[in-house]
């Protein structure tokens, strides 16, 4: 193995009263005592480099873009970015007021490499950027917790990919901006069984946009 490569692994404490088990990812961290109570923790596994199994390209027809207004964590911007790639059904993220772009070192950490694969810009202003939108003919869709929301598990196959579809998530505190929300026709809600209101922003954009991917699949297997 050529020395600047490193292959991830297992290391196991020795200690009985301590047995901590846990990963090494970079050749900084490896050390062969433990981080906990510094007995020596020998590699107990090596983590194989595996090819991960790759789904029929379902990305012909039109495509969703996706809006972050005033996001304030870098991390969540970051995993977001990792969605859209991961969904391959994002076409354009649209980066808005406070929100971090891929400049910021945090939210490259949550992002790994997607940043290069999906087109993004920045706006200073979600409102305006909105109603462009919508001037242009686009379909906006705040996934928002309002009164006038509707589970996203009402929606037909049909309704992301027969309109020209632009997804909305906004501040993690505040919600979507309510000038953008009296913009949008639709509100999009994920059903909450439990006695929490949301959930995260990235954990929503997820269930989201795979779900679309999933209603997309669903349509093109009925052809």
């Amino acid at each position: 193995m050529p020395e600047t490569e490193f292959q991830s692994k297992i290391r196991q404490c020795q200690n009985p009263e301590c047995n901590l088990r846990y990963p090494v990812t970079e050749i900084k961290f490896d050390q062969e005592t433990c981080p906990g109570c510094g007995y020596p923790a020998p590699i107990s596994a090596i983590f194989q480099k595996l090819t991960a199994k790759k789904y029929r390209n379902i990305n012909s027809g039109k495509q969703l873009e996706v809006v972050l207004e005033n996001l304030r964590s870098a991390f969540n911007v970051g995993s977001i970015f990792r969605t859209c790639d991961g969904t391959g059904i994002v076409s354009q993220l649209h980066l808005c007021g406070i929100t971090s772009t891929p400049n910021n070192a945090k939210m490259k950490k949550t992002s790994l490499g997607a940043e290069n694969s999906i087109p993004w810009k920045y706006h200073p202003n979600a409102y305006t950027l909105c109603k462009q939108l919508k001037n242009n003919g686009k379909t906006l869709c705040a996934v928002e917790t309002s009164q006038r929301a509707k589970s996203i598990y009402t929606f037909s196959k049909n309704f992301f990919y027969t309109k020209d579809i632009v997804l909305i998530f906004g501040n993690e505190v505040a919600g979507v901006d309510p000038d953008i929300l009296a913009l949008c026709p639709y509100h999009i809600n994920i059903p909450m069984l439990g006695i929490k209101e949301s959930l995260n922003v990235a954990i929503a954009a997820s269930i989201t946009l795979y779900h679309a991917q999933y209603l997309k699949a669903a349509k093109a297997s009925i052809k």
